[in-house]
Parts: C-alpha cells; sequence; structure tokens
C-alpha cells in the first residue's frame, strides 16, 4: 500500500471523525456555524471567506484532492483566511473543528526581551470585545496564545506525522484544545481581557503572521458559536 494511499485512508478517517465529534458537540445549541470544504474543489474565497496577504505578488494556496494546501509562505509573508463572525467568548462560548497536517511550520521567538513567539501556522478566533485565542501549530509542538506575548508553554507534539483532528472547545471563559477525539484536553488557556486585541471578530487560519513560514495541508474545518 502506498504512502499516499495510506495518507487518504487516513485523512477520510479524520474527516468522518470531524464530522460526526462536530455534530455531537454542537448538537444542544448554536446560534452561528461556518464551514470552509475543500471538497467542494473551490478555495476559501469561494464559500465566503476573505483573503490576507501582505505580498499579492505571490500565491501560495491550491485546492486538489479534496485537501487545501496553504503554502509554502516565506518568513515575512502573512498569508490567511478570515470570516467574521458574531463571537462573545465570555458568554456564548465556540467551537473549531478542523482537519490538519503540517508538513513545515517554524517557530520563531523575537523582541528586544524575546517575549514575543509566533509558529508559522495558526488559527485564530477572535470576539467583539478583543479577547483572542491563537492556536499555534510547529512542526514539533503545539501552543495557545491569548495575547500578543502570554499563553500557555510549548508542548510536543508531532503534527507532521498525518492529519490529526483538532478541536478547540471555550466555555465558561476557558479554551480547551482536544486532539484526535481524546477527551482530555492536550492545552488548556483561559480567555484574555478585552481590548486585547484591535483585529475585529473573526475566526481565521493559514499563516497570520511575517514572523514565520509554513506548508500545511487543511481537510475541513468547521466554527460554531454556542448559545
Amino acid at each position: 500500500m502506498s504512502i499516499d494511499t495510506i495518507g487518504r485512508r487516513r485523512l477520510g478517517a479524520a474527516l468522518i471523525g470531524l464530522t460526526v465529534g462536530f455534530a455531537a458537540l454542537t448538537a444542544s445549541a448554536q446560534t452561528y456555524t461556518t464551514t470552509y470544504d475543500p471538497g467542494q474543489g473551490t478555495l476559501p474565497t469561494a464559500q465566503g471567506f476573505l483573503l490576507q496577504d501582505n505580498d499579492p505578488s505571490t500565491f501560495h494556496q491550491q485546492v486538489s484532492g479534496g485537501v487545501l494546501t496553504q503554502g509554502p509562505t516565506t518568513r515575512a509573508e502573512a498569508e490567511y483566511y478570515y470570516k467574521s463572525a458574531p463571537i462573545n467568548l465570555a458568554t456564548t462560548g465556540a467551537t473549531v473543528d478542523l482537519s490538519l497536517r503540517v508538513d513545515a511550520s517554524t517557530d520563531t521567538t523575537y523582541g528586544s526581551n524575546n517575549e514575543f513567539r509566533r509558529t508559522g501556522y495558526q488559527v485564530v478566533v477572535i470576539d467583539t470585545l478583543g479577547r483572542f485565542f491563537a492556536i499555534h501549530f510547529a512542526q514539533n509542538s503545539i501552543y495557545i496564545l491569548n495575547t500578543q506575548s502570554e499563553g500557555t508553554p510549548r508542548k510536543p507534539f508531532n503534527t507532521t506525522d498525518g492529519f490529526h483532528t483538532y478541536t478547540f472547545v471555550v466555555s465558561g471563559g476557558v479554551g480547551n484544545l482536544y486532539i484526535d477525539r481524546n477527551p482530555t484536553p492536550f492545552l488548556t488557556l483561559a480567555n484574555s481581557a478585552p481590548g486585547s486585541t484591535a483585529t475585529p471578530a473573526q475566526i481565521g487560519f493559514g499563516d497570520t503572521s511575517a514572523n514565520g513560514s509554513s506548508t500545511v495541508r487543511l481537510g475541513q474545518l468547521r466554527f460554531a458559536n454556542m448559545a
């Protein structure tokens, strides 16, 4: 059996798990949902998302075989998709479910006191009051930020060995990241204070920082703002 065949089977299993798990998570109550499905054969811009690209002369996004490949981006380039959403992380909470395989993603520390850290790929949830969570995916670790410089420690995890299902649930002012339907949270972080960012409320995914580079394959992304 070829590596490509094994990869497709793992992606299929991840997408089935993502669909079933997301349905269970959101069955009780939901006020807003949005989905990006590369299985439709189109880029996120054809499914209601906007593209932010600080270097329009280059474009590193393509859909093939039901997968969106994002990258390779350069370190100085930010290229990501986002969509406005009515989010209040303190009261209604949110759920993000995605199937993701990282091929390459840097993990950079910078600033006068090395107070900032960024990976080459992030999934970001921002609410209407400027609270946010940014899930950072490196090749061998994951961490979450809730301000520009504060968050969880880096936690080792091999994001490159295949498609994994990542589920991020915000409830009661706390965000929990689960991997491959394991009921034990992989990472946990409390809400940030209002005004932690001036960016409008949205869900975003891609290389959101001009301080990293990445190549990542996305099988599917779903978001729900929970009531």
